[in-house]
């Protein structure tokens, strides 16, 4: 069957050959049987490494993950989400990070030049939904953005499925899936304002002095760092600076993800 890509560099005529017998029902090795499980098994090995499928092959063509981490501070490093994203299939070449680059802010150099590397067909691969942004509207921006592309988008931590936002099913499930990690984002902020009144309630905010936050409220704040809330923000809620609520994030116990 004719199609309109031919193999990229690093898989061997040999190794397209053998999946193109295989396709048409042929044997992968006439003659020589013996073999034929070890050649095409390295014929996979070598389209995968490649990244292409077998049906790409037959001209089909699947696309390529495309890989994106955040982390919003510099005392964080994106190692664990880029340890999830290459166990998922994602290749190293194909992930782009950024470092200290807050969910909220409109720039994020390494997301801008992820989107622009999709193509139709391929799939932009996640950890956490909130690694795109801080806003449901913002979420659908992207939505908009992939679907005018042909892209998908897989969720690690919703299971790894894929989000065809190409079709009204997928918008929609997009589009709830935004609107539920906005309102946990939101759940989160409440959360660390309330705690903060009922400390200024029971006096323990007078005259100024330094508050004693315990390292659940600060990981708290952390969270909602990471999901796009403005550290500013953060630190006015909890009544202290930026640069104390920063001080405090690097003290947390290391064991801290």
């Amino acid at each position: 069957m004719a199609t309109d890509r031919v193999a990229r560099p690093g898989l061997s005529p040999v190794a397209l050959l053998q999946f193109r017998r295989l396709c048409a029902g042929m044997p992968a090795n006439p003659g020589s049987s013996r073999h034929r499980s070890t050649r095409i098994a390295k014929a996979a090995n070598e389209a995968v490494e490649s990244g292409r499928t077998v049906a790409r092959h037959i001209g089909v063509d699947m696309g390529k993950l495309i890989g994106y981490a955040r982390v919003s501070t510099r005392q964080q490093d994106a190692d664990r989400q880029v340890s999830d994203l290459l166990a998922a299939g994602v290749r190293r070449d194909d992930i782009y990070v950024d470092n200290g680059v807050s969910g909220g802010r409109a720039s994020r150099p390494q997301f801008d030049r992820a989107i622009p590397a999709l193509e139709s067909g391929d799939t932009l691969v996640i950890t956490t939904l909130d690694r795109l942004g801080r806003s449901t509207q913002n979420m659908l921006v992207l939505a908009e953005a992939l679907r005018a592309r042909g892209a998908g988008l897989r969720v690690l931590n919703l299971g790894g499925g894929d989000v065809d936002t190409a079709t009204p099913m997928g918008s929609m499930v997009f589009t709830v899936m935004a609107a539920l990690a906005q309102m946990e984002l939101e759940i989160k902020r409440e959360r660390v304002t309330d705690s903060v009144a009922k400390r200024r309630a029971a006096g323990k905010d007078l005259g100024g002095r330094r508050q004693t936050f315990t390292d659940s409220q600060i990981r708290n704040a952390l969270r909602l760092i990471e999901g796009g809330e403005p550290a500013t923000q953060v630190a006015r809620d909890l009544g202290m600076s930026r640069a104390t609520l920063y001080r405090r994030i690097r003290e947390l116990p290391s064991t801290v993800g």
